[in-house]
């Protein structure tokens, strides 16, 4: 460890000044983030109607098997679709002579 007499004033000014200035750009930064936050807030509570993690989280869980739902329906559409093509063309494929 330094001693504490070893300093010179100069050395202490431009410590206590790198330290002030440390402190200046966190509390910029927090006043930035908490800025941040609460747009993040505002807009959460437009589009989902809360800004509360918790409620978010669990909407988050409900769209996602929404969409879970829906793209099974559509899949589930399509391979209808597929199975009554390869059905058509299996009875063209019987009856060639029917045109």
């Amino acid at each position: 460890m330094d001693n504490p007499e070893s300093h010179t004033i100069e050395e202490l000014r431009r410590r206590f000044q790198d330290l002030n200035d440390q402190k200046v750009r966190a509390e910029q930064d927090l006043k930035n983030a908490e800025q941040s936050l609460g747009n993040l807030k505002a807009q959460a509570r437009e589009a989902f109607g809360t800004d509360d993690p918790g409620e978010l989280k669990a909407k988050l869980q409900q769209i996602e098997a929404e969409n879970l739902r829906k793209r099974q329906e559509y899949q589930q559409s399509l391979d209808k679709i597929e199975a009554s093509l390869r059905k058509v063309e299996a009875d063209d494929g019987e009856n060639p002579d029917e045109e």
